[in-house]
């Protein structure tokens, strides 16, 4: 008997032969959906029922051959099909095999046979099925997400690389795939020397640290980026590339720089106590300090002020 229930769509145009392979498969403990005789009803049947498996007659008569019914239900959906035959040319079957059928039943249909290959179809369609949501959730892992990643081969060149390398390089994901050394062309020649000894020591089982470098986007823009690499080891310990992680800093590298310009010797009246920029222009020092830190102020008064503006007020007051 079957391990589970599947609901099987019968498309033969012969009723003999069509409640045969019924009967067949009942008798092996599936449940039949329903037999048609035209391409038409069949890709009908499959927008209105939920049908597991198709088994389908290789030379239905109609408008439509049971070749070309395989292929829109497979362009449609991911239902499985099995063609009936009893006989096929070299050139019917290479139309039926681009369909990518799951396999083929001689008429008249043997059970045992029936069986099997029912059995080893539904079971192929159920693994492709996790398979392809395993791929989907790796795709959304690995594409969303704001950093540029990547998986470079020595011998392949790029295998997967994240959309936001286009965000952040200007390149699209198209021309890191079709271009394995584009490294070379975008990292900032003055830190080139430095990614490349970083690159060339990476060790298998190792942990290294970031490292930040430069690169020159699509546009001609400077932009710093700090980077991560880690070899790729399989299960038999060959290495199968480097897979990197890359976050642009740009913005950071440049609040970096405008606070470090504060450590500096900086111009103040004596008098009014306004600040002076390297162009000559004098500002009030927190305007001065607002627009190069991330600083921000509010104002009160200091216990000496509040006395001179309120000498009347008492002194534990002022000291608030």
């Amino acid at each position: 008997m079957a391990s589970e229930r599947a609901g099987i769509l019968i498309v033969e145009d012969e009723i003999v032969v069509a409640v045969d392979i019924e009967e067949r498969l009942k008798n092996i403990g599936y449940d039949v959906s329903g037999i048609v005789t035209s391409g038409g009803e069949a890709i009908e049947r499959l927008g209105r029922n939920s049908i597991d498996l198709v088994l389908m007659d290789i030379g239905l008569k109609g408008d439509i051959d049971g070749i070309e019914t395989a292929r829109r239900i497979r362009d449609k959906s991911a239902v499985p099909v099995i063609y009936l035959t009893a006989y096929a040319d070299e050139k019917t079957l290479a139309r039926a095999q681009v369909t990518e059928p799951f396999g083929y039943l001689l008429k008249p249909v043997n059970e045992k046979e029936l069986h099997s290959t029912v059995k080893m179809a539904l079971y192929k369609n159920k693994m492709e099925r996790k398979l392809k949501e395993e791929r989907e959730r790796f795709r959304i892992v690995a594409d969303y997400t704001l950093d540029w990643e990547y998986w470079w081969s020595p011998t392949e060149g790029f295998l997967h690389v994240s959309p936001s390398c286009e965000t952040i390089t200007g390149y699209a994901v198209e021309e890191f795939l079709h271009d394995p050394r584009i490294l070379e062309k975008i990292v900032h020649w003055a830190d080139w020397s430095a990614w490349e000894k970083y690159t060339g020591s990476l060790e298998p089982g190792s942990q290294p640290g970031t490292i930040e470098f430069r690169i020159l986007t699509k546009q001609g823009e400077e932009r710093w980026i700090q980077g991560l690499c880690l070899l790729i080891i399989d299960a038999e310990g060959r290495c199968l590339g480097v897979r990197g992680s890359n976050r642009d800093v740009t913005r950071l590298k440049r609040t970096e720089s405008e606070v470090k310009r504060l450590r500096g010797i900086l111009p103040i009246c004596a008098s009014c106590k306004k600040v002076r920029d390297d162009k000559g222009y004098w500002f009030q020092v927190e305007e001065y300090i607002r627009d190069h830190s991330e600083a921000e102020f509010s104002h009160s008064l200091c216990p000496e002020c509040a006395r001179r503006v309120w000498p009347e007020m008492p002194d534990e007051m002022s000291m608030r």
